[in-house]
């Protein structure tokens, strides 16, 4: 089976290569060439309708980046990747000024315009624009980048670099752009919004990263309860922490805030605080937008008499949330009006644990309706919905999952706002990989369907393995447009990311999708965050081998390259490594015994080696789980 494997293996490759050669030399010649930073693929331009202005003309530009005199760090960072990008397609720094620093517009200016400057409102607006949304406009010899934030004008110069000069980023030092010494200005009158406007990533170790994949981080978008790192999750006692209010006990009820002891009453000191600590927030908060009011992650609620009375009316505590939420948003928006203060502020509440329970009613029709006028959120509440115990590797319209996808249609019929705080990874044992992959599509397009406007899948971060920055590369794409071609996605990826190793490690990755398939649906492999699958019934010694077989041959494509290209190979090395942590990890944690001591000794020193340099260190969630403990038990 080994030899066979083999065998295929060097075939596929010897075809890869060819292929890749062929390319190569296709495009020596032309006037255009595809790079990235050393580490990327060829791809078939797409056409361009192009004005006959010249952005870029055998190696000189009289264009300039602009952006407002008084910017935020997200449009300051916008302008700077415009001029990295332009500079690694064409050469070509262009100059970033603000608006103050220039004259006034004329039909003869050669401005790349970046959001809300002094001469931009007549020329284009924002309107239409979701949060990440932008619209793209060439008007005379310049062109306009507006969007509904900072973040839309960040993406919108994306979306240029992509249509100008076939842009595409993958993860950390991987990206493609087309070189070319000579570009026109492409006519645009573009808008594009993303199908789930607010992303946020679960891996916020490279801030750079997170932004290039059209996410963002918490410190991005929360106004954070508390200064806390914390302070989007889980916040009511962030915000009025018991140790600091201890003349105020009558606030709290089993570890928790009460939502109805002040009757409904405004001028109710608890209410009155929280309105003056979020208040202080939104004043120094910049452009971040999103405020959290949700309760503790211990399955935590006010069991007070009012709190059980209040939720007889619609059997829901997801009611009384609701209720309080509306009054504070109200509140909230009356202040900022009242001191002219003008952003679209969204307040999130949970529908999670105690209070996953939507008080909604049959509307006769197939569909739902609120219970009553008084549970539908005002404007700017958001409900963050968080399915602890959804089957992961399962799409949300199936039977393990329906009734959560039903919740989610019942959300809907409270709210526009809908957020969503899913999992991607096994709490109990992060090395165990998990089969995402063949539900994500139709994930995020149900998702968006049911207005969906901020999504957090939880994986676990920088320690994550099993194809994780696929996964990211894959949500990104999605979230923005759940209709593109999926196996085309994975294809562009492996082609990126692994290059002449892209053909052993789409092989282990599809080999790897089979066995989780037949582990869901023959075997009925646990899927919610809880399971713990590191066992052989799930994955049998063969398969584990050939995994293992599957990295080494990618080690082998690309060895070529320690002697020609040393640094891209350190980086194809280490890609391919993050996966053979995986079959390394199960092949340890279940067949050690298989193994003599110098073949078991050679395994683990590789194991701990790889996760090491690929800060990889737990092995769960628990407080324990340190990778440490094993390699002291090991004796390495």
């Amino acid at each position: 089976m080994r030899k066979s494997i083999k065998k295929w293996l060097i075939s596929a490759l010897a075809c890869v290569m060819a292929c890749m050669t062929f390319a190569l030399t296709a495009c020596k010649d032309s006037e255009s060439s595809q790079s990235t930073n050393g580490d990327g693929g060829a791809e078939t331009e797409k056409p361009l309708e192009l004005t006959e202005n010249a952005l870029v003309a055998n190696g000189q530009s009289g264009y300039t980046i602009v952006r407002p005199a008084v910017s935020t760090s997200i449009l300051e960072f916008a302008a700077a990747e415009m001029q990295y990008f332009v500079e690694q397609a064409t050469g070509v720094t262009l100059p970033i000024k603000t608006d103050a620093e220039l004259t006034e517009y004329s039909a003869s200016s050669q401005y790349i315009s970046l959001g809300e400057t002094s001469f931009s409102d007549s020329l284009l607006s924002a309107e239409g624009t979701n949060f990440s949304g932008y619209k793209l406009k060439t008007v005379d010899k310049s062109l306009f980048i507006k969007g509904g934030s900072a973040n839309g004008v960040l993406q919108g110069v994306y979306g240029f670099l992509r249509e100008t000069f076939d842009y595409e980023f993958y993860a950390k030092d991987c990206w493609k752009i087309t070189e070319t010494s000579s570009q026109m200005l492409p006519k645009f009158d573009l808008l594009h919004n993303p199908a789930i406007p607010v992303v946020q990533s679960s891996d916020e170790t490279d801030v750079e990263t997170v932004r290039r994949l059209g996410m963002f981080t918490r410190y991005d978008i929360w106004m954070l309860a508390g200064d806390s790192s914390e302070g989007w999750a889980h916040t009511t006692t962030l915000w009025l922490n018991p140790d600091k209010y201890t003349d105020h006990p009558e606030w709290y009820n089993s570890g928790e805030l009460c939502f109805t002891r002040d009757k409904g009453d405004n001028n109710d000191s608890m209410f009155q605080e929280l309105l003056r600590l979020m208040m202080e927030k939104i004043r120094t908060g910049g452009d971040k937008v999103q405020l959290a009011l949700t309760q503790q992650d211990s399955n935590s609620w006010c069991r007070c008499q009012d709190c059980v009375e209040a939720k007889k009316q619609y059997n829901s505590n997801l009611a009384i949330m609701i209720k309080y939420a509306n009054r504070l948003i109200d509140a909230i928006k009356a202040q900022m009006q009242a001191e002219g203060i003008s952003k679209e502020v969204k307040l999130g509440i949970f529908a999670y644990q105690e209070t996953m329970d939507p008080p909604v009613v049959s509307d006769g029709n197939g569909g739902w309706k609120a219970a009553g006028e008084d549970v539908v959120c005002h404007d700017g509440v958001m409900i963050e919905f968080a399915p602890l115990r959804m089957a992961m590797h399962s799409t949300f319209k199936s039977q393990a999952n329906s009734s959560y996808a039903v919740m989610i249609e019942q959300l809907h019929a409270l709210t526009d706002n809908i957020g969503v705080w899913w999992y991607g990874t096994y709490f109990h044992t992060y090395l165990v990989p998990l089969n995402s992959f063949d539900c994500l599509q139709q994930n995020v397009q149900f998702l968006a369907d049911n207005g969906v406007y901020w999504s957090f899948w939880e994986g676990v971060g920088g320690n994550s393995v099993s194809y994780k920055q696929l996964r990211y590369f894959l949500s990104s794409k999605l979230h923005d447009d759940p209709t593109q071609d999926y196996d085309k996605l994975i294809d562009d990826f492996f082609k990126n990311y692994y290059k002449e190793a892209a053909v052993p490690m789409r092989a282990y990755f599809e080999d790897f999708r089979l066995l989780s398939t037949y582990n869901r649906d023959v075997l009925n492999m646990g899927g919610d965050v809880g399971s713990e699958n590191a066992n052989a019934q799930f994955y049998p010694y063969a398969s584990l081998m050939k995994w293992k077989e599957y990295t080494e041959a990618g080690y082998a494509a690309i060895a070529h390259y320690q002697t020609s290209d040393p640094d891209l190979y350190q980086k194809l090395y280490d890609r391919v490594s993050q996966e053979s942590i995986i079959s390394n990890y199960l092949l340890l944690k279940i067949y050690s015994a298989y193994f003599t001591e110098d073949d078991l000794y050679s395994i683990r020193t590789k194991f701990k080696a790889d996760c090491l340099r690929l800060n990889v260190v737990k092995e769960g969630n628990a407080q324990t789980a340190y990778l440490s403990n094993l390699y002291t038990e090991w004796g390495i």
